[in-house]
């Protein structure tokens, strides 16, 4: 007995003594928890054959979203096992849609912050992200549609100056929650949309308790993840009553009316990690017949130790067959890429765990196509070269994935994807000869052109002349010691040039030859026009405007005490810019009268229009400035990724849909549909100089000069 109780004795301390010493080196290993993370299914479906989609978001203690996971920080169990087949994480696999309603408060008592409530809307418009829409709504004794959700920045801009104030009435409560009835969150394979609800209000709601508590259920809806919105209210002043507030979203108190935007600032840093906070597991299952399977997604070093600490939903099984293959995957070019080279090959993925002999499908249309075409059949291989697309065109495509015997079309199809061709933008350096800077360029035709600027050797201007397409370019110095800044032709024969200290040089003979002309004048002179072979003006510093009538034999001087720096022609009236923001439009013979814009005090370096109604104008501070009403007013455009604080030189609009402007650091911007969207273009060489000038010949044919003696030809060739 004794030698028995000896024994059990021993077994025990030695399993005490295991596991002592075992929890001493877990706990040595991993003496702390992870932090608390709450994760919630948002969607999950399957695909036959054995395709399951489960998309699921992350958030933090205080429902904050989380954005900084990957695929390594999960574990992934399928019926409680955990899953080791070969899983993707993806969050920009589906269509992505994150929408903005902004309310703003209108009652009276909110009329003195507008100022500073737009420019923290305009903040928001400015800064939205590519994925994101913004709907504008106003509400006081009623709740108005300013704006339905879009992606235009400068009509989502304008719709701000039709907002009028009127009635005391601001029962924030309802307008939430009639907006935050006109969208509902979507969750699904086909695309995923987020809504959110920014307010700004400038004081205590007037609406009931009862309000405030259907709102509150409407937006904060833990049973249905589609009614679960962000809300986020700014208060104008200290009068907001942030404790009601809280019911309904996150409020931020403000006391100082000028930091609206730095909240708003906030808030869209916020709704970023919102839209990565979405996560997606693509994988492959097993055949399993007619069950219903659950799947849960947990993170790995989770302090939360309730329900919410997983995602999980379940599959129905039913029509999976375990498939010896999958229908075509991960495209590429991958799916809606943009810029994309006319000489591709495409190639996709297709799991096939049996190794069977597959034959592929592929169906594709571009932008002008109204039914696919089947561009190859019988490919063994998971790649195909396409030859020859069109430039600047949207191609859609897909692949049809089957077993030899199988007819043509038939078999697992793939989603349909998008790419877009790029507009082929080749620009060539040439070898001008000369190390100057260069200000002006005009090509009389396809081959024959005129580059002036600066002469490193005479101190004054100099002249570059081509004859052949620019192959090769011959220079001639100014004896007068001074720059040239601008050129034009008059005809094939005659053209003109100006610069510093009131040169002005004529040529008769296509540029081979030059004499200076006497304007009476020592301002610099920064650009010359010709609308046809007798009426031309001439602008420069001091406010000058040079005007003649008669071909250049003699010149009237006008005056408006501002420097002046570009011309340009409608085909019915001339334009001028200038410093301090200002354009000039001629209404009636030399009659000039200043046209309202939102240049501010920026100057305006260059002006252009490409028909009677359409025109561009360019200047410091990255200033971009569009009209389409003949002048009559212009609107600032927005573009992301444009430097702050760039100088822009000069803008070309070949017609109402090609543009391009120029500036320092090299940048050439260019816009194939009148300025809705633009694309940043890099010359080939010396990209970081300051571009001055650009001509277009035709839509295919242009040319750039700038900084040490730069000058880039591009044409446009398929």
């Amino acid at each position: 007995m004794k030698k028995k109780l000896f024994i059990l004795s021993s077994v025990l301390m030695v399993f005490i003594i295991t596991v002592f010493f075992s929890c001493q080196e877990e706990s040595t290993v991993d003496p702390v928890l992870g932090p608390y993370f709450r994760l919630e299914a948002l969607h999950i479906s399957a695909e036959a054959p054995n395709q399951i989609n489960f998309i699921f978001n992350v958030k933090d203690k205080d429902y904050f979203a989380i954005a900084d996971k990957e695929l390594t920080d999960f574990i992934f169990y399928e019926q409680s096992v955990k899953i080791i087949t070969p899983l993707h994480i993806a969050k920009d696999k589906v269509p992505f849609t994150q929408k903005t309603a902004i309310l703003i408060d209108i009652s009276a008592n909110a009329e003195g912050d507008f100022v500073e409530v737009k420019k923290a809307v305009q903040n928001i418009i400015n800064n939205k992200q590519d994925y994101q829409e913004i709907a504008i709504y106003t509400f006081g004794d009623n709740i108005v549609s300013m704006h339905s959700f879009s992606n235009n920045k400068e009509s989502l801009i304008s719709s701000l100056e039709n907002i009028f104030f009127s009635g005391n009435s601001r029962k924030v409560y309802d307008a939430v929650f009639a907006v935050s009835k006109m969208y509902d969150n979507y969750y699904g394979m086909d695309k995923i949309v987020e809504g959110n609800t920014i307010v700004f209000t400038s004081g205590d709601d007037t609406g009931s308790t009862s309000s405030l508590n259907t709102t509150s259920a409407e937006v904060n809806d833990n049973e249905n993840p589609t009614k679960q919105k962000n809300i986020f209210i700014i208060g104008q002043t200290s009068k907001i009553d942030v404790g009601d507030f809280e019911f309904i979203g996150k409020v931020y108190d403000t006391d100082n009316i000028v930091n609206l935007s730095d909240k708003t600032q906030e808030i869209g840093e916020y709704l970023k990690k919102c839209a990565g906070s979405i996560y997606g597991i693509f994988y492959k299952t097993e055949k399993r017949g007619n069950y219903t399977v659950p799947v849960r997604a947990e993170i790995i070093r989770n302090d939360n130790r309730t329900s919410s600490s997983y995602a999980e939903d379940n599959f129905l099984s039913t029509n999976l067959t375990g498939g010896s293959y999958s229908k075509p995957l991960y495209p590429i070019p991958e799916n809606e890429e943009e810029n994309v080279s006319n000489n591709i090959q495409l190639s996709w993925l297709c799991n096939n765990p049996e190794d069977l002999t597959l034959l592929y499908d592929i169906f594709m249309k571009n932008e002008n196509d109204e039914d696919y075409l089947m561009i190859a059949q019988d490919l063994t291989d998971n790649f195909y070269s396409t030859a020859d697309l069109e430039f600047s065109n949207t191609y859609n495509w897909y692949v049809i994935a089957r077993t030899p015997g199988s007819p043509i079309g038939t078999g697992l199809e793939s989603e349909h994807w998008e790419f877009e061709t790029m507009f082929s933008i080749y620009w060539i350096n040439q070898n001008s000869g000369v190390h100057n800077t260069l200000y002006g360029v005009d090509f009389l035709n396809e081959t024959v052109g005129i580059a002036v600027g600066k002469s490193l050797q005479s101190g004054g201007g100099v002249i570059l002349r081509t004859t052949d397409a620019g192959a090769s370019w011959n220079a001639q110095n100014i004896s007068d010691n001074k720059n040239l800044n601008a050129v034009c032709w008059q005809n094939s024969q005659n053209l003109w040039a100006v610069g510093e200290g009131g040169i002005v040089v004529k040529s008769v003979d296509a540029g081979t030859t030059w004499e200076i002309e006497n304007l009476n004048t020592e301002s610099n002179l920064n650009d010359i026009y010709f609308a046809d072979e007798n009426n031309a003006w001439i602008v420069g510093s001091g406010g000058n405007i040079f005007v003649t009538n008669d071909g250049g034999d003699s010149w009237d001087n006008y005056n408006k005490d501002i420097n002046l720096n570009a011309i340009s022609h409608n085909g019915e009236k001339t334009f001028i810019v200038g410093d301090a923001g200002k354009i000039f439009k001629e209404f009636s013979s030399n009659e000039w009268t200043e046209i309202s814009n939102d240049a501010g005090d920026n100057i305006l370096k260059g002006i252009n229009f490409s028909s009677a109604n359409i025109g561009f104008a360019v200047g410091a501070s990255s200033t971009i400035l569009k009209t389409e009403n003949a002048g009559t007013s212009w609107d600032t455009l927005y573009i992301e990724n444009l430097t702050e604080d760039l100088s822009l030189h000069d803008v070309f609009a070949i017609n109402d849909d090609i543009v391009y402007f120029i500036g320092d650091g090299g940048q050439v911007w260019f816009s194939k549909n009148g300025g809705e969207s633009w694309e940043l273009k890099h010359l080939n060489l010396g990209t970081a100089v300051s571009l001055r000038s650009i001509d277009m010949v035709n839509e295919n044919l242009a040319w750039i000069v700038g900084a040490d003696g730069k000058i880039w030809k591009y044409e446009f060739s398929q």
